[in-house]
């Protein structure tokens, strides 16, 4: 591993893979702590699903998001998370998902506008803003633009620091009040609040640190997870034009209703999260020792899952390498070795939040606008999986 330390730190999620490559399903890490890296998809299964109540979040990864989140539902332990998750499934609910659809369309169509006079446009800040907006106004009914500007200010800060905590790098010199400054813009959220499901839920809570870590969760989660989605998704469909035709033949009319319930937007978002996770690292403690099949993993051992790696896995996908939402591996509904928002229990509550909202984003721009990619924007697996340049496009009206 020391020989591979500055291959790891330029792209942890490129060394997993050739560790996959290299050593199989189960990789044994040479470090005192007992530490394996699980590469397959029936491993990686066993350790979210069949036995998840033997590991545990109690990682260094978690720990250190709980710096940013507190001790909210994305990085709570076990016990925690049990009693957490019944709190705030009402605000994701089928019925609560319902207003969803118009909001996302309303803030596509002004994404759109703003596109449409520009030649050329860099697509990073422009997806973390439309995340954003739509996230404050589907959990808070806000919609005052200068207190999502603060929020995601707060949050680009926050989340750089918690990767300087795991890389053990200084933080910025204007970068170590990230966490008051979040809970400040935080703290405006809250005051400009409407009546929403998910503040109805918050109002549950008597305990406002637990307000204030659901609050933090949602946010930057939900926020991260729609921006990457949408950016990889105009990125790949911007180096493939033809994609975008055959997009539109299948579904020649934009609206909410027609994008959230064609299968080719979805999928077209789906392959996007499947080359480009997210979370792309997901990492347990064993509670109790662990049998993945000839391998028993003591308890303590740290287990390290990647869905960047499983997803790419050439016993489970065609040319796992290449963009194709067409690929036959959809037509059969979610395939195996597919879980970008994770599997099991602990299976991301914000799922079908994020599909609707990165789906009904590209089909809006689709249907104004054309794009190309310009350049190539290469990988950063820090906290998310997000492009390691600035990712543009030249934008034409259709």
């Amino acid at each position: 591993m020391l020989r591979d330390s500055a291959g790891i730190m330029a792209n942890p999620a490129l060394y997993l893979r050739r560790m996959a490559g290299r050593h199989g399903d189960v990789v044994q890490f040479p470090v005192p702590h007992p530490t394996y890296l699980v590469t397959s998809w029936e491993h990686t299964r066993t350790v979210l699903v069949s036995q998840h109540r033997c590991a545990d979040k109690d990682t260094p990864q978690y720990h250190s998001l709980a710096a940013l989140t507190g001790p909210g539902l994305l990085a709570a332990e076990q016990d925690a998370w049990m009693q957490q998750r019944p709190k705030v499934q009402p605000a994701f609910a089928r019925t609560s998902l319902a207003p969803l659809a118009a909001i996302a369309a309303e803030e596509s169509r002004a994404w759109a506008g703003e596109w449409a006079d520009r030649g050329f446009v860099d697509i990073g800040p422009a997806a973390d803003r439309y995340s954003l907006r739509v996230l404050s106004r589907f959990l808070f009914g806000v919609v005052d633009s200068q207190r999502v500007e603060d929020v995601l200010a707060a949050t680009r800060a926050g989340l750089e620091g918690v990767l300087n905590r795991v890389r053990f790098a200084p933080a910025p010199a204007n970068g170590t009040d990230w966490r008051p400054r979040l809970d400040a813009a935080v703290a405006r959220l809250l005051d400009g609040a409407g009546d929403t499901p998910f503040v109805a839920c918050l109002r549950g809570m008597s305990d406002p640190e637990e307000v204030y870590s659901q609050v933090r969760t949602f946010l930057i989660a939900g926020h991260e997870t729609v921006a990457s989605a949408l950016i990889w998704s105009l990125a790949l469909l911007g180096a493939a034009p033809h994609r975008q035709a055959e997009l539109l033949e299948q579904s020649p009319t934009a609206s909410p209703s027609t994008a959230l319930h064609n299968d080719r937007w979805r999928r077209t978002v789906d392959e996007s999260l499947r080359l480009f996770p997210p979370a792309w690292l997901i990492t347990r403690r064993t509670r109790s020792s662990m049998r993945l099949g000839q391998f028993l993993l003591p308890a303590g051992s740290l287990v390290i899952l990647s869905p960047f790696v499983v997803q790419r896995d050439a016993r489970l996908w065609g040319r796992p390498d290449h963009f194709d939402p067409g690929r036959p591996e959809w037509e059969r509904g979610q395939p195996p070795g597919y879980l970008p928002f994770g599997s099991g229990p602990r299976l991301c509550i914000g799922r079908e939040f994020s599909m609707s909202v990165a789906t009904a984003a590209l089909s809006e721009l689709a249907h104004r606008l054309s794009w190309q990619l310009l350049g190539t924007p290469g990988l950063r697996a820090g906290v998310v999986l997000r492009p390691r340049r600035r990712v543009t496009l030249r934008i034409r009206h259709r």
